[in-house]
């Protein structure tokens, strides 16, 4: 895992602009982000004070919120993505 977050915002900006260039939908990377913080809560430990909050967030978070905690993630990407 990236060490800061604002490297780690970028990565992930990154890789999801060249998955909307390769015609991903939105669906489709909404899902993929779920899935990815899933893995993350499971697997990996937090590096700094964002992502722990995001691990405790998704800690209690019921499906349906983790869905719409993911959709927001992905948000906050794409506007990462869009000022660069």
């Amino acid at each position: 895992m990236l060490e800061s977050f604002k490297s780690f915002r970028n990565f992930l900006a990154k890789q999801v602009g060249m998955a909307e260039k390769m015609g991903v939908s939105d669906n489709s990377l909404s899902k993929a982000t779920n899935r990815l913080a899933d893995f993350l809560a499971d697997n990996v430990e937090p590096r700094n004070k964002e992502e722990k909050i995001l691990k405790e967030l998704w800690a209690v978070a019921s499906e349906e919120e983790q869905s719409t905690l993911a959709k927001l993630i992905l948000r906050m990407i794409e506007d990462t993505e869009q000022k660069h």
